[in-house]
């Protein structure tokens, strides 16, 4: 892991109200923040934790949610993270479903954020769909996603459905198709993207070594390894990494089938990892 100075943005967007400049976004950035992203697929979605220290108190009070709530909002976070080496990346998008001040740890308060991505989505009615005849999944994921506001990113699914009838919200009809389908299929940054079952996504394989980022050893699990990496943005779930270690059972190809993206900024000694638990490809899934 590089010696430099890690750095995480935080931007929020609100829907219907405005911060005390009087615009509805408020960047965030160079004081100290702790962010705990996790990304476990369509059906878990996963959330982001995030932790920030140093705000003003009237922009806390604007964002806070825990007062008695009238609808369903749809403010936003975006997080970007990394370094001057590097660059920054946008490592998350989603939706704030819970924020909060927490003055227990006076004089040192922090401000909570909880979000997800596709929490608006899942929350809100939309309308039915009923594709009539034989219809590409990639068709009906593609128009399911642009109703929702998301892009979206085909590595390579050409199963088809026949006379598939979607109800719910636009989450609920996504998972429906995922379901029917069995294809994988990950939110993550404002866009959908669909794989073969069975499959990973057609991205380049990640090559984890402790030349690259591996850090300590392979753990194993009933299910597969668990690794851990210098935080590493392109690392995701349903992505292909490429493990090489001293232990001869834990190298190979393996699909990511969960992701914990562990960082800080402003923060002494603070995490700066990414957490996987990965399967091969060659042993059927349980789970």
């Amino acid at each position: 892991m590089a010696f430099t100075e890690k750095k995480i943005t935080a931007i929020f967007t609100l829907q219907d109200q405005t911060f005390a400049d009087g615009t509805n976004q408020l960047t965030l950035s160079g004081i100290r923040m702790m962010a705990n992203i996790e990304s476990f697929g369509i059906f878990e979605q996963g959330t982001c934790s995030l932790r920030i220290w140093g705000m003003k108190p009237e922009d806390m009070n604007t964002l806070a949610t825990m007062a008695i709530r009238t609808g369903i909002s749809h403010n936003a976070l975006t997080l970007l993270a990394g370094d001057d080496e590097k660059g920054m990346t946008q490592v998350f998008a989603g939706t704030i479903f819970d924020a909060y001040t927490d003055y227990n740890s006076l004089p040192d308060v922090a401000f909570c954020i909880d979000s997800s991505p596709g929490w608006f989505e899942k929350m809100v009615p939309a309308a039915a769909n009923s594709f009539q005849g034989v219809t590409d999944v990639a068709t009906m994921m593609k128009s399911l996603a642009a109703a929702a506001g998301f892009a979206f990113v085909n590595h390579g699914v050409t199963v088809q459905l026949s006379n598939h009838y979607l109800c719910g919200t636009v989450m609920a009809q996504i998972q429906d198709v995922a379901t029917a389908t069995g294809i994988g299929c990950r939110l993550a940054n404002d866009t959908v993207e669909i794989w073969p079952d069975g499959a990973f996504t057609n991205e380049e394989s990640i090559i984890l070594s402790p030349e690259t980022g591996l850090v300590g050893y392979p753990e194993f699990d009933p299910y597969g390894l668990a690794v851990t990496s210098s935080f590493n943005p392109d690392l995701v779930y349903g992505r292909r990494v490429t493990i090489t270690s001293s232990i001869p059972q834990a190298c190979g190809d393996f699909g990511i089938s969960q992701c914990v993206h562990s960082i800080s900024s402003k923060v002494p000694g603070g995490p700066w990892f990414t957490s996987l638990r990965v399967w091969n490809n060659d042993v059927p899934r349980t789970f």
